[in-house]
């Protein structure tokens, strides 16, 4: 065995980012050191290396082998050891990484009741961090309980995962449990305990967001997964390595350059490992504009429907017409699973995709999704029996399309060839690519339908209570029943122009006012309900047109007062001069203004009012 200057010494290194980190960081080679357990005391006893990082299963073992400071001492644990003229020297920078972890998303240890799952070397590090950061009670669930003499100066507990844990503020998970391959497992479920939880935070970072972060997030508990983490460890590390001292306090006295080095190292590993998701009708052209983005942004190609015909042995369009669309959906969710395991993809995905809530949270937690929208007779229906025909792939578009904006980041229009759409959705993600994975870290953008143009706004599972983003107003406009059907319906009341028309103009507006804008639209009171709820902390003002639930909608008018947002009431029809039973509106009594009979310029002066621009008056 030759001797080794710098590395990672474990049992399994396979996928290890730890190169790509230290060669960012430091002016070395950098090596993967694979050690069996039967030769890592001989290997730790020769100390014939410079400097190495250590990780499981040899954190614990390395103890004995060298001279570890007081924070190591005091974690039980290293996961750093250079080699001095003095002997070799154990650090532990896991606790400085798990520190800049939680610090990245804002989560803080003061006085807080901690839970951790897992009773491993990483619960000792995520102890003794929350610990001399400030918790107030540590609180260790594993299979098999027991006192592990934690040296931390708060008390601690131990119990089983059969407890309901009322009183914790931040959930820790050190398990393994939702790390890749089995990207599909949680540890526990949060949804029936756990009830005042806080924060959640988790040091698995392969996928970027495991599943139980996805769900915290989507209750809006702040979260964050262990990439900051992974790469923080490893730039104090290579202080260590080069002789530096990192001090009592690395994590607080870092300068601006040092934050720069470690964001770019984060940014750099989740544009190679997150993946990009292409969701849109069937015929939209996802297949085409993937592979054109794939070999544009030199990521790999996925496509769900051809992921289902190698594990089925048919099309989708056989599987449909032979086994009914309940068979399909099944066996498509194991393509989608199968698809959203790997990272630094493309993923084209088939047009029901979205209809599945678990295929959409499976998707997201390694990637950032994008709706391609295309015009209805433009879309390809050929071999796709569920939108033969003009009338079924109509009906087909207008129930999809509020599914396919609720769960998309941004929207493209397909126009133009296929490069011209795969360039505009990489000029949109362009910068700051992949970002899902934690309180702090996604980048959001407006689910609108449009191409160029587009505003970066939260969406509604982005967990940052921040209603301004880069100084920019968040605008929330909300269309109830039928208005989807503009253009078709009543045409001498409501006119010829569509609903992407209205969009259009709306957006035009937007970057005038130089504010965000999003558009959702339901049939469904209840669907109506939920979106003004999760508006709440995200959106500046709302601009709603409730349709016919104008006139019997107690339960709209309810949800705009639980959240206290601004809200003005349009509608295209002058309805003062309509039937009776249109002449009450119940969320009169809460919205700001009422615009009536101005046809689309209605929304853009709601738009200005809300924006400041205009009074806050009552207009005819």
């Amino acid at each position: 065995m030759g001797r080794y200057r710098y590395g990672l010494v474990g049992e399994k290194l396979g996928h290890s980012f730890s190169p790509m980190l230290h060669k960012a960081f430091g002016n070395y080679e950098y090596g993967l050191i694979e050690i069996g357990r039967g030769d890592i005391d001989d290997f730790f006893e020769r100390a014939d290396f410079d400097a190495v990082n250590v990780t499981i299963p040899y954190k614990e073992t390395a103890m004995s082998h060298c001279l570890p400071d007081e924070v190591a001492s005091d974690i039980g644990c290293v996961n750093t050891l250079v080699r001095t003229a003095d002997g070799v020297k154990g650090y532990n920078t896991d606790t400085y990484g798990f520190e800049y972890m939680a610090s990245s998303a804002g989560i803080s240890f003061s006085g807080a009741k901690v839970t951790i799952l897992g009773s491993g070397g990483t619960c000792r590090t995520a102890a003794y961090t929350a610990g001399r950061l400030g918790a107030a009670h540590i609180t260790v669930v594993s299979r098999h309980p027991s006192d592990m003499g934690l040296n931390i100066p708060c008390p601690a507990s131990y119990v089983g995962y059969d407890g309901k844990y009322d009183e914790c503020d931040i959930l820790v998970n050190t398990t393994p449990i939702g790390m890749y391959p089995d990207i599909d497992r949680m540890p526990i479920d949060i949804s029936n305990s756990y009830v005042n939880l806080k924060a959640y935070i988790d040091v698995i970072y392969n996928p970027l967001s495991t599943r139980l972060a996805y769900r915290a997030k989507k209750k809006g508990i702040a979260s964050v997964c262990g990439l900051p983490m992974l790469v923080a460890q490893g730039f104090f590390a290579s202080k260590l390595f080069m002789g530096e001292d990192i001090g009592s306090d690395p994590v607080g006295s870092m300068s601006g350059a040092d934050r720069e080095v470690l964001e770019g190292a984060v940014r750099a590993i989740r544009e190679k490992t997150g993946n990009i998701v292409l969701t849109g009708m069937p015929g939209s052209g996802k297949s085409t504009v993937g592979k054109a983005l794939a070999q544009k942004l030199g990521l790999d190609y996925a496509d769900t429907d051809e992921i289902f015909r190698d594990e089925n042995g048919m099309k989708p369009s056989e599987c449909i017409r032979l086994k009914g669309e309940s068979t399909f959906r099944r066996l498509e969710k194991k393509a989608v699973c199968s698809a959203a395991k790997t990272g630094g993809r493309v993923i084209a995905t088939g047009g029901g995709v979205v209809l599945d809530p678990e295929n959409m949270e499976m998707l997201s937690l390694n990637g950032r999704t994008v709706f391609l929208n295309r015009k209805l007779e433009e879309l390809a229906t050929r071999d796709r029996p569920l939108s033969e025909g003009s009338e079924n792939l109509k009906g087909l578009y207008y129930r999809r399309l509020p599914i396919y904006l609720a769960n998309c980041e941004f929207a493209v229009n397909v126009e133009g060839d296929v490069g011209s759409v795969a360039d505009t959705v990489a000029h949109e993600l362009a910068g700051d690519r992949i970002r899902p994975g934690g309180a702090g870290e996604n980048r959001t953008g407006g689910n609108e339908i449009g191409g160029a143009g587009l505003h970066n706004i939260p969406n509604r599972s982005a967990e940052e209570n921040l209603v301004k983003r880069d100084g920019c107003m968040n605008i929330l406009i909300i269309n109830g029943p039928n208005l989807n059907m503009l253009g078709i319906r009543e045409p001498d009341i409501y006119g010829s122009n569509t609903y992407d028309d209205l969009m259009r103009l709306c957006r035009k507006k937007a970057e005038e006012l130089g504010i965000c804008v999003r558009f959702y639209q339901s049939n469904h009171e209840g669907d109506l309900v939920d979106i003004i709820q999760q508006a709440y902390g995200m959106y500046n003002g709302i601009v709603i047109n409730p349709g016919a639930y104008t006139h019997t909608s107690v339960a709209i008018l309810d949800a705009l007062k639980a959240v206290g947002i601004p809200a003005v009431e349009v509608h295209i029809s002058d309805v003062g001069s309509r039937e009776d039973f249109r002449q009450t509106s119940y969320i009169r009594q809460y919205v700001r203004a009422t615009i009536t009979g101005h046809g689309f310029a209605g929304y853009t002066e709601a738009m200005e009012l809300l924006s400041g621009n205009v009074q806050a008056d009552v207009l005819p």
